[in-house]
């Protein structure tokens, strides 16, 4: 399992990690993504005045196989420009498991250690612990355990953090998590440690259309007695199947009010170059962050000819539209059946590009439709339990 590198201490750098929505913390210390490329820097303005002005810059580091070694943040000051906060360093194993972490903080004019988080990994690579210890100015003060349970598709099942009161662990929260059959998360449930008892305190329900798409997520929270909405987002995605909009509405006590509107845009290798965030006001939307993105191609992936790919994918069609014939490339990153259909917009099936046992690799197949009208088809991806399908234009 892939997702941010979110740690037990590093609340303020875990939030400029944006483009990731996975369950808290397991998994390799990436930023990079499944097609090859990896995060670079990111920077945050906020409107103010009519105007953008800077507020936050990050910049990250990665080995020749995409793993996150180090991050770099900064904040505008408009006196001084660019002023420094924080900055972190991962120490990875061979397969890109986060083993430690360390973060320290701008103190006068100085970097004074703050944090450290040491990570224990399965044979299956998924993270089971997470010690995290802050720094007292002369030695390291035990902070919080987290740990996670997992099923047998490396999915995040549980969630649970602790914090020491001195001489003991005290159970503080718990997270759990249900799957689909295609490994989308559908349920979580977030709990609280009365002292004596676990305390409901919120839960998300999501779904997905049939191309494994969110499309919606209802966020509750628990009264003491019965589960009141809260929060609903709606998604929207382009033609390429990549999230552009994000809806986020309120629960008033009788209908849901809009909240906050995020959109988003893509270069052409589907990475995600801008998230405009808004805010609803008197009857309309208005400005209040602009994240934008850049990305550097991860050097194993560039330069071997048969790399080993950081995740399951499924890429866009290349071309799209195309006439007659287009590419259609996925990766596989563990010894699967695997197999490529094309479909018609009536869900008929009209080709099967790949139906073997692959390697893996990243492959490519050639759908040639020209026998087929204009249109939209669909083609789609199954590896094990991995599903996904996109999009393509047939344009004559």
């Amino acid at each position: 399992m892939k997702t941010s590198p979110i740690t037990v201490m590093a609340i303020l750098f875990a939030a400029t990690l944006t483009l990731h929505s996975q369950p808290v913390m397991y998994g390799q210390s990436r930023t990079a993504l499944a097609n090859g490329w990896a995060l670079a820097s990111e920077i945050t303005q906020d409107w103010t005045s009519g105007a953008w002005r800077n507020a936050l810059q990050t910049s990250y580091t990665h080995d020749e196989n995409g793993y996150l070694t180090s991050s770099f943040v900064q904040g505008w000051d408009t006196t001084k420009g660019w002023v420094n906060i924080i900055q972190a360093s991962w120490t990875n194993d061979a397969s890109g498991n986060q083993l430690i972490y360390l973060s320290q903080t701008w103190i006068d004019d100085a970097w004074v250690i703050t944090a450290r988080d040491s990570s224990t990994v399965d044979a299956n690579g998924n993270t089971t612990s997470i010690v995290g210890w802050s720094w007292s100015g002369t030695a390291w003060v035990t902070a919080a355990l987290e740990g996670g349970t997992y099923d047998a598709n490396g999915h995040v099942t549980t969630d649970s953090l602790q914090t020491w009161n001195g001489s003991a662990w005290v159970d503080f929260s718990r997270d759990s998590y249900i799957y689909n059959a295609n490994g989308r998360k559908t349920n979580s449930l977030a709990q609280r440690w009365s002292g004596s008892a676990w305390v409901n305190s919120s839960r998300d329900s999501s779904t997905y259309d049939a191309n494994g798409h969110k499309t919606i997520s209802l966020g509750q929270t628990w009264s003491g007695s019965a589960w009141v909405n809260s929060s609903l987002h709606s998604y929207g995605d382009d033609v390429n199947g990549y999230q552009t909009s994000d809806l986020g509405q309120t629960w008033n006590g009788s209908a849901w009010v809009n909240s906050s509107l995020n959109s988003s845009s893509y270069d052409g290798n589907g990475n995600r170059t801008t998230l405009l965030q808004q805010s609803w006001k008197n009857g309309g939307w208005v400005n209040s962050q602009l994240l934008q993105y850049t990305y550097e191609q991860v050097t194993a992936v560039e330069q071997a000819s048969h790399p080993i790919p950081i995740d399951f994918a499924l890429y866009q069609n290349y071309p799209n539209p195309f006439n007659p014939s287009t590419n259609i490339q996925f990766s596989i990153v563990q010894r699967q059946l695997t197999i490529v259909k094309v479909f018609d917009v009536l869900g008929r099936e009209l080709a099967t590009l790949v139906n073997e046992v692959k390697e893996p690799g990243t492959y490519t197949v050639q759908f040639n439709g020209s026998n087929l009208a204009s249109g939209v088809y669909f083609y789609r991806l199954q590896a094990g339990s991995y599903v996904d399908t996109k999009k393509l234009v047939l344009l004559r």
